[in-house]
């Protein structure tokens, strides 16, 4: 028989989410079967078979013939699986998902389900039903009907009392106390006791409403806490109370006075006076215990304070009923990577943690779309096919790793791969292509910069349109999604190594975090997931912080351009400002943020990009002249703006990657706002996202940074080149590392420098402690005699016309036979990233010179000083012969290590190439050159001597290449790290001995050469 809809809706209901919940378990138990194969658990069968069967006969009987036959046939297939007459093969569980699938488009059209045509669903699983490619025979639909119908008759007698159709309705619905979705399940099930969580299924209108009435109820909190905050006074009546209670005081002191005198008492006018003054102090009293907030009167208190947590209990209470763990949008996922890793012919392992991470209903449905297009990205770009992982050193089979988990009061959603990378380069190159970016911006732009670039709109890295990607759309929109979800999306990508996205999101929506903020008498809410930092600027400083680029009024924060503008103009409020005597709200003449006097800033990015000179030349003349004269000369002098009713307050806000300053008048607190929607008044309105009601009653509309930001039309691209061309320059700068240098003199006339690692100490010597014997110099150091040299008795230098009283002596390290350098004076210790002149001053004991402070400064070369003072104790015999011809790549970033390591290196007779960075002495490892051994500093720019040895080690070529870390960090931390990415010996900068010794030992260790 079969059921009109309209004589059971609510069970007709019940029945379909029930199948629903029922699909939604068997997807995964399928891919389950797929894993196993032939050692399939008989639980995991059964399970799934149960739960075709529950839906086969529960829509049986309302007479749904179309869900019926579908899944009898699937459930027969099931049937065969579990008796062992078939296995679960890819085209097995294929045929089963497919009709799965199907049966989902038949419930939730199960009116029209009757007009839908399952006979290509039913012809791929015939094959697997009958164990033959031959249809169904008469007398099999037959046996089908009344299978079918044979739970009808086998009624129980003690349920007569029921409608049949409401008896297996209710069957049906017992069979949801299936176990959940991948829960485990043994074979030593039987018998136990199996706890059951009581549970009962709530209508989502209710909770809507319950969840409107928490946030009314949170309303009323905070207007309970608003009003108890106010002082008695003012709620009792206020000035008219202290009138009344004034003229009360002033009757009863003349009362007791005029009893006085009728008592016939001799009085005097202190006596009066005295009267006069109780009375008033009493007054006093008793206003100052009004003036006190009623929230602090102790019996008062505690109720307030009990409301208040009540409230916020029964709030997280209801909200944590509209809550679901992200597992509903996990279990999608294994079906996504498996019918795409079929089709495109790769291997990925996915891993799913942290399914029991609640989140709000509507983010969870929100949250389905997005988390399924960044997988889709995962494995049709990031994943490579087995033959490329391979090479690359990775095992075949990719890995996708999706997780849940807490971090503060947000969730986050993490979607990490193992595959390929974003490649900036080609990120940028597709982006110019495309008209995203300029090619000066692409030249400018930092690599995590340019990786963001597949979030803008229309950008996409695909080759060509599949059915997977390469239309151009989806990240901008997976950006747009979550952050219309009140969360952020970021971004982290290593090129060979894989990416990792993570979508930080709130727990709920209606009920948020804010900061109340004032503007021109009126109050907002700024949510704080939208609040990226709050500046204040001191009224005198407003002229100084605040400068002008182009059309825009800008602030330095942080070492970036923050683009401003203020919400009075943004809403087209008057402008005022606060009298700083009256404190009076009066009209404010500035109609702009930036002083008019202010110079525009020098653009960087212009004057590095500028094609002849006289361009930059006529850029730098208009700024100069766009300021007039008798405007800067009225700018001299002090600050007049001191007030601190004028400084300026500035909300730093997130849109996506970008960030902008919002300057509001008054910051007030942070309040616990309900969100409610806007009016269909207000819809248009772009610059809210809502509205809310404060603990006064009043009304304050939620700011949308995002919608303000697009009605202003900002446009971010000058202070991003800006941003660009600053961070591009911080890192020309940061690509010379600094050196310290001790500075001294041997006379009065040349300054000498010595690189601070050298100096194991500094001595003062009286000058009648050095002694003369056989014309060397020594002095008494450690209880032993120590030689020491002075500069002008071995290089060309002028010498003192006499020695000063005190001289100082500087006992190098890092040398097997110590030594010491006599000066005259030594002067300081200097940072410096000051290049070496190899050229204009030259010789032994000589590495060249420097204008250090304005100053030519000589650089001592302690080893061949100490060569030719004493050669007997510093000359090499044997080193040059063994290292003789052996071709090393140097990668130093810092000019002085450079070239003394060079001349260390070709005295031992190598052969020297050097790099300036890693990345391109990574470049010079892969050209027609080869090359003997890397010798590598540790932290350079680009690409640092560890990361360096990685890529050696992974390379098919290069990874039994000798590499030597030379550094001037000697923690042992370091050292770790350095060996256990591949290097073969680390060593310290400058230590020529052990230099030489360790390259020598790795040689023999590699059996390089003829070492």
């Amino acid at each position: 028989m079969k059921l009109g809809l309209e004589d059971d809706a609510e069970l007709v209901g019940e029945l379909v989410q029930e199948s629903k919940e029922h699909l939604s378990n068997i997807e995964p138990d399928l891919l389950l079967l797929e894993e196993k194969g032939a050692d399939v658990s008989p639980d995991l069968v059964n399970r799934v078979f149960r739960a075709m069967h529950s839906i086969k006969g529960g829509f049986s009987f309302l007479g749904f013939m179309n869900i019926t036959n579908l899944a009898h046939v699937m459930e027969t297939v099931l049937s065969r699986v579990r008796d062992g007459d078939l296995t679960a093969t890819p085209d097995v569980v294929d045929a089963l998902l497919a009709g799965s699938d199907k049966l989902t488009e038949l419930i939730d059209n199960y009116a029209e389900s009757e007009g839908i045509s399952i006979a290509k669903h039913l012809e791929s699983l015939e094959v697997f039903r009958t164990g033959s490619g031959a249809a169904p025979t008469e007398k099999d639909k037959i046996s089908e009907k009344e299978e079918t119908e044979a739970p009808e008759t086998k009624e129980p007698e003690k349920k007569e009392e029921k409608p049949s159709a409401q008896v297996e309705a209710s069957e049906v619905l017992a069979g949801a106390k299936e176990p959940a979705l991948n829960a485990p399940v043994s074979g030593n099930e039987k018998g136990k006791s199996v706890a059951i969580v009581e549970s009962l299924r709530v209508k989502l209108d209710l909770l809507n409403s319950l969840m409107n009435l928490a946030g009314e109820l949170v309303l009323t909190r905070n207007q309970i806490v608003s009003q108890m905050n106010q002082r008695a006074s003012v709620i009792m009546g206020g000035s008219a109370l202290q009138e009344k209670i004034g003229d009360l005081t002033a009757q009863s002191s003349k009362s007791v006075i005029d009893g006085a005198n009728a008592l016939g008492a001799s009085l005097n006018g202190e006596f009066e006076a005295l009267v006069e003054k109780e009375f008033k102090r009493v007054e006093d009293r008793f206003f100052g215990l009004l003036s006190s907030p009623l929230s602090e009167v102790q019996s008062i208190k505690s109720v307030v304070q009990q409301v208040d947590f009540l409230t916020s209990d029964m709030q997280e209470k209801i909200m944590a009923t509209r809550l679901q763990p992200v597992g509903a949008v996990f279990s999608k996922l294994p079906r996504i990577v498996r019918d795409l890793t079929r089709s495109l012919n790769k291997q990925v392992k996915l891993e799913t943690s942290g399914e029991d991470v609640e989140l709000d209903k509507s983010i969870i449905e929100a949250l389905s779309d997005p988390l399924t297009h960044l997988l889709r990205n995962c494995l049709d770009h990031a994943i490579e096919i087995p033959d490329e992982r391979e090479k690359a050193g990775k095992l075949p089979e990719g890995k996708v790793e999706v997780a849940a988990y807490h971090e503060g009061d947000q969730v986050i959603i993490k979607i990490a791969d193992d595959g390929r990378g974003i490649n900036p380069d080609a990120v940028k190159g597709k982006a110019v292509e495309k008209n995203v970016i300029t090619q000066e911006e692409a030249g400018l732009m930092s690599d995590k910069k340019a990786q963001e670039l597949i979030f803008a709109p229309g950008f996409s890295m695909a080759a060509k349109v599949t059915g997977v990607s390469g239309r151009g759309v989806g990240m901008d929109v997976v950006k747009t999604n979550i952050e219309k979800l009140g969360g952020t999306i970021q971004l982290d990508s290593s090129v060979g190594r894989g990416t990792v996205v993570l979508l930080k999101l709130p727990l709920t929506m209606a009920i948020i975090s804010s900061l109340l903020v004032e503007v021109r008498g009126r109050q907002f809410a700024v949510p704080q997931s939208s609040l990226d930092d709050i500046v204040r600027i001191r009224a005198e400083d407003v002229a100084k912080r605040v400068e002008v680029l182009g059309d825009s009024a800008v602030i330095r924060q942080r070492g970036k351009l923050l683009p401003l503008i203020r919400l009075s103009d943004v809403l087209g409020m008057q402008n005022r400002i606060k009298n700083p005597k009256s404190g009076e709200l009066i009209e404010d003449n500035r109609n702009r943020i930036v002083d008019k006097r202010q110079k525009p800033l020098k653009s960087i990015f212009k004057s590095m990009f500028a094609e002849i000179e006289n361009e930059s030349e006529e850029s730098a003349s208009e700024a100069s002249t766009a300021v007039p004269s008798d405007l800067l000369a009225k700018r001299s002098g002090k600050e007049r703006r001191k007030n601190t009713r004028s400084a300026m307050h500035i909300l730093v806000l997130k849109v996506g990657i970008h960030r902008f300053g919002l300057v509001v008048d008054e910051l007030l607190n942070n309040e616990e706002i309900v969100v409610k929607p806007l009016s269909s008044f207000l819809k248009k309105c772009k610059c809210y996202g809502g509205a809310t009601i404060l603990g006064d009653g009043k009304v304050a509309m939620i700011l949308d940074p995002t919608g303000i930001a697009n009605y202003m039309e900002m446009k971010f691209t000058d202070v991003e080149q800006e941003n660009l061309a600053q961070e591009n320059l911080d890192a020309k700068k940061q690509e010379v590392e600094s050196q310290r240098l001790l500075m001294f003199k041997n006379g009065t006339e040349e300054n000498f420098v010595m690189n601070i690692d050298l100096v194991s100490r500094i001595d003062k010597v009286p000058a009648t402690d050095i002694e003369c014997v056989d014309k060397k110099e020594f002095i008494q150091y450690q209880g032993k005699s120590l030689r020491v040299l002075r500069l002008h008795d071995f290089l060309p230098v002028s010498k003192p016309e006499t020695d000063p009283e005190i001289m100082y002596v500087i006992i190098p390290k890092l040398v097997k036979h110590k030594l010491g350098i006599i000066a005259s004076e030594v002067l300081d210790v200097a940072n410096t990233d000051s290049k070496l002149n190899t050229e204009s001053v030259s010789g032994l004991g000589m590495l060249g010179s420097s204008i250090i402070d304005g100053k030519l400064s000589i650089f001592v070369d302690i080893y061949s000083l100490f060569e030719s003072a004493e050669p007997e104790h510093f000359k090499h015999t044997t080193s040059g012969k063994l290292l003789n011809g052996k071709r090393i790549l140097l990668a130093e970033d810092t000019a002085f290590f450079r070239h003394v390591t060079i001349k260390y290196l070709e005295g031992a007779g190598c052969e020297v190439d050097f790099a300036e960075n890693g990345e391109k002495a990574w470049n010079m490892l892969n050209s027609d050159t080869k090359y003997d051994m890397l010798l590598t500093d540790i932290n350079m720019p680009r690409l640092n001597g560890i990361e360096l040895t990685k890529k050696v080690r992974s390379s098919s070529t290069l990874k039994n290449l000798p590499v030597v870390a030379c550094t001037s960090l000697g923690f042992e931390r370091d050292r770790e790290l350095g060996l256990s990415a591949g290097i073969d010996a680390y060593e310290m900068k400058l230590d020529k001995e052990r230099l030489v010794k360790t390259i020598l030992q790795v040689f023999e260790e590699k059996g390089g050469g003829n070492v």
